[in-house]
């Protein structure tokens, strides 16, 4: 009998024994099971992009971890629910910072839209004045009224012989050539009246049929400028828009944002038009895309050496404005670009 009852003591403690080690393993594991929820990388991205949802998941991860029995188990789950609807919230967060940054593309595309707009509008205001000198050249009849009228078309006249004139130099024409139609236009400065806007029609007439003449010989004419800038003809292309000549430059700084040596003779056509044409300015527009923030300050950078290279090589620092700019995705320009662009007249 005693041996009996020796035995069921014994079972009795084995079975606590193995009851005691099964909870043991159960807390254990649900311990485990709480951590990987925890550092879970679901978690780090919630506390990453949704750091209100986050607090709510670990509120609801330390009640989980301080619960005892049954509620243990349900406020894990509750833990991994609340969880599933952080992680929501989270890329909500996300979508809604990819909305405002395409919003602030949009809105950089739009100023861009904007500041296009407004050079078409003047080069449209630009083309009615060119349109009405037009026609005071072809009758002596169709002056316009007053002596204001007539010195304003005179003058506008003049203003876009030198821009001509300034066109043809960046194209190559030689000294001989832009000494003739240089000295037409300040034969109409010296004059007045109906002598001056008839001169100053004559000097737009031949500054432009020179800046044709050079450009549809340019392959001969000017070689050795295009071949002094390191680059193809497009280096040195100038045009002409409301704001005045313009000339594109691209490959000039390296992924640090320095003048490369191929610069050097790309930057000596500006300088040799300027030389020629003391009475005109500069205005340095630099564009550079990327991060709005960078990419204005790494523009302002670049519009800042070309100046100062231009200064090294002898022009005055007050003819020579710089503009830095963020250029937009979707905008004017698909490439980095250095734009000089030379303004007429004070």
């Amino acid at each position: 009998m005693n041996r009996v009852v020796s035995n069921m003591c014994v079972v009795a403690i084995a079975a606590c024994v193995l009851g005691g080690c099964a909870t043991t393993t159960v807390r254990a594991s649900t311990v485990d099971s709480l951590a990987r929820l925890g550092s879970s990388s679901l978690a780090r991205e919630v506390q990453r992009d949704a750091p209100e949802a986050y607090a709510e998941f670990a509120r609801a991860l330390r009640e989980a971890e301080s619960a005892q029995g049954e509620a243990r188990a349900l406020r894990e789950r509750e833990a991994e629910m609340t969880l599933a609807w952080a992680a929501t919230q989270a890329r909500i967060a996300r979508a809604r910072t990819r909305q405002r940054a395409a919003d602030e593309r949009n809105e950089q595309a739009r100023a861009e839209q904007t500041r296009v707009d407004a050079r078409v509008a003047e080069l449209d205001r630009e083309s009615e004045t060119r349109e009405r000198a037009i026609a005071a050249l072809q009758s002596t009849t169709a002056l316009p009224d007053g002596p204001s009228g007539s010195e304003s078309v005179s003058r506008e006249l003049r203003q876009q012989a030198r821009l001509a004139l300034a066109a043809a130099a960046m194209m190559g024409a030689t000294d001989a050539q832009r000494t003739p139609v240089q000295a037409l236009i300040d034969e109409a400065d010296r004059a007045t009246g109906n002598a001056q806007w008839v001169a100053s029609g004559r000097a737009l007439r031949e500054a432009e049929a020179l800046a044709r003449t050079v450009r549809a010989g340019r392959e001969p004419a000017s070689s050795a400028v295009v071949e002094s800038t390191g680059g193809g003809e497009d280096v040195v292309e100038p045009r002409r828009d409301a704001r005045g000549v313009v000339l594109s430059l691209r490959a000039l700084f390296d992924a640090r944002g320095a003048l490369v040596a191929t610069a050097n003779g790309r930057l000596q056509v500006v300088v040799q038009a300027l030389r020629s044409h003391p009475q005109m300015r500069a205005r340095i527009e630099a564009y550079v895309g990327g991060d709005a923030t960078r990419a204005q300050r790494s523009a302002s950078d670049r519009a800042r050496l070309v100046k100062e290279a231009l200064v090294s090589r002898g022009i005055d620092a007050a003819r020579v404005e710089i503009e830095g700019l963020a250029r937009v995705e979707g905008g004017a320009r698909s490439e980095d670009v250095v734009e000089v662009v030379l303004l007429s007249g004070p």
